[in-house]
């Protein structure tokens, strides 16, 4: 059975917040309703992809795993950057819209999201440029696209990730905000103490 729940992605490049709506993977439950770490790109495999379909080497402990969509089914794709570590995945179609992913939940145990390929091609071409961070977020229900809080954004470079609770940025304005997004996918701002070096 194919699972239809929402899912946003939260990035954070050179102090810009975007965020992205996609579909859950069948995995994806309220147990592990939120993840943040950086993105990191799953190397070229056999089949001239990223598709994390060949047995991977690298080491994704406390990233989320971006992955192609093609040659191979979910689980697998999954179970190679999970047994790296990967706290998470995003899989990029190559249509526009995201799609259902129907994975074996017996095997699998970290969130996934699919987006369409517009905005996985603006994920990727921020990662192109430098390190992105994102959270992951999943809802029960189907919601409208989120939207932005508005004056959240940050000098380049001073960016920081808080796993399990959000982004930590530093505003123009010089105070330190949590950005984060709640089951609803509804995106928050909180001023807190700013992370020392």
């Amino acid at each position: 059975m194919c699972w239809s729940q929402s899912a946003y992605v939260l990035t954070c490049y050179h102090g810009q917040a975007e965020s992205y709506q996609g579909l859950a993977s069948s995995a994806t439950t309220t147990s592990n309703i939120e993840r943040t770490g950086a993105l990191v790109r799953v190397p070229i495999d056999d089949n001239g992809l990223n598709s994390a379909c060949d047995p991977i080497s690298e080491n994704y402990t406390d990233q989320i795993a971006v992955i192609d969509r093609g040659h191979c089914d979910f689980t697998a794709k999954l179970l190679n950057v999970q047994s790296q570590g990967a706290i998470g995945a995003i899989i990029c179609n190559f249509d526009p819209n995201p799609m259902l992913m129907d994975v074996d939940n017996n095997q699998i145990n970290i969130p996934t999201v699919s987006l369409g390929m517009q905005d996985c091609t603006a994920i990727l071409t921020n990662m192109t440029n430098g390190q992105v961070e994102a959270s992951l977020s999943f809802s029960s229900q189907m919601t409208s696209p989120c939207e932005l809080a508005v004056g959240i954004t940050s000098e380049a470079g001073s960016v920081y990730v808080k796993n399990m609770d959000g982004i930590i940025l530093v505003g123009k304005d010089g105070n330190c905000y949590l950005i984060s997004i709640d089951i609803n996918g509804e995106i928050s701002k909180e001023i807190v103490t700013c992370p020392s070096d």
